[in-house]
């Protein structure tokens, strides 16, 4: 049977406030992966409406699709076809597919980003845990991260005798090691709701939503826990409630997996992940040679410098030196790509290396840790110029546009670390100061905008940590403080 590999587990963390719910992925001990969404602004990937097509650009081959949402979606002419863009295939105009005051069934596939508005396709997908349906097209796909073997062979054969008249099936990683009878419940289950919003687009009037996705904690358990290993904690008593009654309606062998966070920790402080959080929204991350990569991003592309910084090469030749914090830079390039959740087209600039062998180690070794990723990525050989080009499918906006803000010294060229982000990072350190050293009274000395937050967000916080630990806490505003600087003071230091 095809199961993950020995030693390989993954960990998720869920932390619920009352404005906003935060997934954390902690894989082999490293945060891979953040999710989060605010409570009343979920996000739309995956939602299906009935929309109107507004305008044909046909000399685009698009269109522009009213679904109800503040910018109209964009639909291009593959995502209209039942296999996307065959390559080599000239595609049909878009005329002949759709026309200006057409009512369409759409699926989310990207979010609104910046300017631009959502991406929808007419190919949609309904998830289960298990499976996946895919209305109107025909035919049974599988999973790239299920091995070649006796259990693929297993589950092809029975999705293609569980697949209904007229639709498909994708089989997810989670379907490693399922009995038929929970494979055909899924699909049952699928079904159903595929029936309701069918139903739904039959008697709306466009546009209307026809289906909301879940949201980004049930999502996380449904998608991200896929074996026996795996495991979730959360930290809220009521986040727990809504999963286990969703586990128990649709995985109930997960119920053993899930478990109330209740150490003296915050969840988050505990497993590292707002130290992680932190380092997400700077530009420069430093290597733990003392070289480092510089991360920045830009309207058609994310460049990514790497340097030597402080590392010397400790006796090492100079092309020695050059290897080796290159080799180091993929590792962690690899890994803040995902974690930041870059998407798009990425420019890598290594140290320049003459050698084609070095070149080419290098591009071996970031395909290879690339692997591990989830989203879809293509990478092109480094360039004599140690340039190497990637892509990354892109779904959403970088973690990084959720962590921080449009910067208001500089009218907006550069951006500053997210209230709300500030916020987490003031409690965290004030929580660390009353516990190792209580002393009284604290002034908490902030930006004006990080105070408001933290007497409407962390009263009742504050009111907390003072009782259990015998300190007065006071926040003052200071109108001449930078946003991102934060002073902890006390009469004792």
């Amino acid at each position: 049977m095809n199961k993950k590999p020995a030693g390989h587990s993954r960990l998720l963390l869920i932390n619920r406030r009352p404005d906003r719910r935060r997934v954390a992925v902690i894989e082999d001990g490293l945060t891979v992966e953040l999710f989060f969404d605010h409570v009343t602004a979920r996000t739309t990937v995956g939602n299906i409406y009935k929309g109107r097509v507004v305008r044909v650009l046909e000399s685009m081959q698009c269109a522009f699709v009213e679904i109800g949402l503040q910018r109209t979606a964009f639909l291009y002419v593959a995502d209209m076809l039942p296999h996307g863009r065959i390559p080599g295939a000239e595609l049909p105009p878009i005329g002949d597919l759709v026309r200006q005051g057409e009512d369409v069934i759409v699926q989310v596939t990207r979010e609104a980003v910046g300017q631009k508005g959502a991406r929808v396709t007419t190919q949609l997908t309904v998830p289960g845990r298990s499976i996946v349906l895919r209305p109107d097209q025909p035919g049974v796909s599988v999973s790239r991260r299920i091995e070649q073997g006796e259990e693929l062979d297993r589950l092809r054969a029975l999705a293609e005798q569980l697949q209904p008249e007229g639709a498909g099936l994708i089989l997810r990683t989670a379907a490693v090691g399922v009995d038929e009878a929970s494979l055909k419940q899924d699909v049952e289950e699928v079904c159903s709701l595929w029936e309701g919003i069918r139903a739904a687009g039959r008697s709306s009037s466009a546009p209307a939503t026809l289906h909301e996705e879940i949201d980004v904690t049930l999502r996380s358990v449904r998608d991200l826990i896929s074996g026996e290993q795996d495991r979730l904690l959360v930290d809220d008593p009521q986040e727990l409630e809504r999963i286990q009654r969703f586990i128990a309606r649709s995985a109930p062998e997960l119920e053993s997996q899930v478990e109330l966070w209740e150490g003296p920790d915050p969840l988050f402080e505990r497993f590292g992940v707002e130290w992680e959080i932190s380092r997400a929204t700077r530009k420069r991350v430093w290597l733990k040679s003392g070289g480092t990569i510089v991360i920045d991003r830009g309207e058609a592309l994310t460049a990514i410098d790497v340097n030597t910084g402080k590392y010397t090469g400790e006796g090492r030749s100079f092309a020695d030196t050059v290897r080796h914090i290159n080799l180091e830079a993929v590792e962690e390039i690899a890994y803040q790509l995902r974690f930041r959740d870059i998407g798009g087209i990425v420019v890598i600039d290594f140290i320049d290396m003459h050698d084609p062998g070095y070149r080419d180690e290098i591009y071996r070794a970031m395909v290879e840790r690339l692997a591990r990723d989830r989203a879809r990525t293509r990478v092109v050989p480094i360039s004599e110029l140690g340039l190497l080009q990637m892509t990354r499918k892109k779904v959403r906006d970088s973690i990084v546009e959720g962590l921080t803000e449009p910067c208001f010294y500089c009218d907006g060229r550069g951006r500053l670390t997210s209230v709300d982000v500030m916020m987490e990072r003031v409690i965290s350190e004030l929580r660390q100061r009353v516990t190792r050293a209580p002393s009284s009274p604290l002034e908490v000395r902030v930006h004006p905008r990080i105070a408001e937050a933290l007497t409407e967000s962390a009263s009742e916080l504050f009111t907390g940590l003072e009782a259990r630990h015998g300190v007065a806490i006071r926040v003052m505003a200071e109108a001449d403080r930078h946003l991102e600087d934060v002073e902890i003071w006390s009469e004792s230091g």
